[in-house]
């Protein structure tokens, strides 16, 4: 059963207590490093960061060196300096990519996991373990060597797999807004499910804060003449099907904001209001499907409108040439919304006959407007 981040941190201070190792297995990206350096802040912890894979088995055990135990000969062993510091002072000792390392490094390792102890020197008594590797349910994705159930036995073992909700929360203040909004919209796109083909490039968490770090230190505003960088950048880092999909959210965006600054909420004439209707008709607002909050803000704005001008939108919007199953859902999603608000234009509408019935598909009630 995975672990969820929240129920990690539920039982994280009681396996502190305890000294025992931990161990945190997971898909790459989701965050594993950075939590643990969280963890360190959040109790206070200095963090000594260790990569095995880097390593050669002497590195771990110590150096030899001749000495004497009375008058007999012996070899004993230079401890590592970075060991000698996690027995000075207590330290979070974080062994990442540990998996990654090869057999004799990890076993070098045994004793500091069972005992706390490498070459005679011990564990400080609040300094702790911690390492992170891809093996486990994902081993398969991964050119890294399994932990044998020996070496598991000396750990606690965390399959860690943090929610999207868990992200989106962490991303609030840490990811562009644009990019979050993104992942609420399509949550299956924040990480790659299913097994990875060979070169393809694919998104994790850790490359969408990449990404969203790109667009901020290069200040990439969305706009038309910025969709090819951020195509390129997006494609890059996330994948060719996660790129088409945001160019497409970012062209919608776009014509949201296109929506918003024609139709805003201050105080303007008659006439403005007019020539506003106008321009939502030559940019061709109604010739694709409207977002929700997009015909909500049209709504609101229809309601400040006086009965002459009202009418003289719904005769444009039934005159207007486009498909007639777009034309049908834009007519239905305006006028649900009116309904909701309890200001229904439908009355107005079938006075005037200015769009066909076929396209109303909802109970007119009484329409108001001072």
């Amino acid at each position: 059963m995975y672990f969820s981040l929240k129920r990690f941190r539920l039982i994280l201070p009681y396996l502190l207590k305890t000294r025992k190792s931990i161990l945190i297995r997971g898909k790459h990206g989701i965050g594993k490093s950075e939590i643990v350096k969280q963890i360190a802040e959040e109790y206070g912890y200095s963090l000594l960061e260790k990569f095995p894979s880097q390593m050669e088995s002497g590195e771990v055990s110590g150096i030899p060196f001749p000495n004497l135990i009375g008058d007999r000969k012996v070899t004993s062993f230079y401890p590592p300096d970075w060991w000698i510091e996690c027995c000075i002072s207590p330290k979070i000792l974080f062994l990442d990519e540990f998996d990654r390392a090869y057999p004799e490094v990890r076993q070098s390792f045994m004793q500091a996991t069972c005992s706390r102890e490498i070459a005679g020197h011990k564990l400080h008594s609040e300094s702790f373990i911690i390492a992170c590797v891809n093996s486990g349910n994902h081993a398969v994705d991964y050119q890294v060597n399994t932990l044998d159930p020996a070496e598991l036995d000396r750990w606690f073992v965390i399959d860690l797999e943090p929610t999207v909700e868990e992200w989106l929360e962490w991303g609030a203040s840490n990811v562009s807004p644009l990019v979050l909004n993104f992942i609420k919209k399509y949550p299956y796109f924040l990480d790659h499910k299913g097994s990875y083909e060979q070169d393809m490039v694919y998104p994790s968490r850790r490359s969408w804060k990449c990404f969203s770090d790109i667009l901020s230190v290069n200040n990439l505003q969305i706009s038309k003449n910025n969709l090819d960088i951020i195509d390129g950048i997006s494609e890059s880092l996330l994948g060719y099907e996660v790129s088409v999909a945001f160019i497409d959210f970012l062209k919608i965006v776009l014509e949201q904001n296109l929506t918003d600054s024609i139709i805003n909420s201050e105080e303007i004439s008659n006439i403005q209001k007019i020539e506003k209707i106008d321009k939502l008709f030559e940019l061709n607002v109604f010739k694709k499907q409207l977002m929700l909050n997009e015909a909500q803000k049209i709504v609101e704005f229809l309601f400040t409108c006086p009965g002459e001008i009202l009418m003289n939108f719904f005769h444009k919007f039934s005159s207007l040439k486009t498909n007639e199953e777009i034309k049908m859902y834009n007519a239905q999603i305006l006028f649900s919304i009116c309904q909701v608000n309890k200001k229904t234009l439908g009355k107005l509408i079938a006075e005037n006959s200015f769009v066909e019935k076929e396209y109303l598909e909802v109970e007119t009630t009484e329409y108001v407007h001072e």
